[in-house]
């Protein structure tokens, strides 16, 4: 349910199964805060994080895998630069962790089309703390 409701953008239901099952992985693989990342519902995911507390490094399952990462790799393939942005500056996320195969989001960005905006953002990034 959590990942039809997010996948549809239904945020009152969503945030009333979130409380129910948290970060916990649904029989789907995702959580519900992978379920939001891979839908691209920003407010969904801001409510799991700000206000459920869910922790954005918790194992999740990388679709098209079927293996483990977490939301940042999530992020990664699915060229979401605005919720990426988001796990980095205001969730102090890590995009140099590794998936279950040695992958960052990164090397996930740099190997996706789609994913030119990451790829640009993560090297700016890189670029500024040197």
């Amino acid at each position: 349910q959590v990942k039809n409701c997010c996948e549809s953008g239904y945020y009152p239901l969503t945030t009333k199964l979130a409380r129910h099952h948290g970060g916990s992985l649904h029989r789907t693989g995702f959580t519900p805060l992978g379920a939001a990342t891979f839908y691209n519902q920003v407010e969904i995911v801001k409510y799991l994080v700000e206000v459920m507390k869910v922790d954005i490094h918790l194992e999740d399952c990388i679709p098209g895998f079927d293996m483990p990462g977490n939301v940042m790799h999530i992020a990664a393939i699915k060229g979401n630069i605005d919720l990426f942005k988001y796990f980095v500056e205001e969730c102090n996320g890590d995009f140099s962790i590794e998936d279950w195969n040695g992958n960052t989001p990164l090397a996930i960005a740099m190997v996706r089309e789609h994913s030119k905006a990451i790829t640009s953002y993560i090297e700016s990034t890189k670029s500024e703390n040197s």
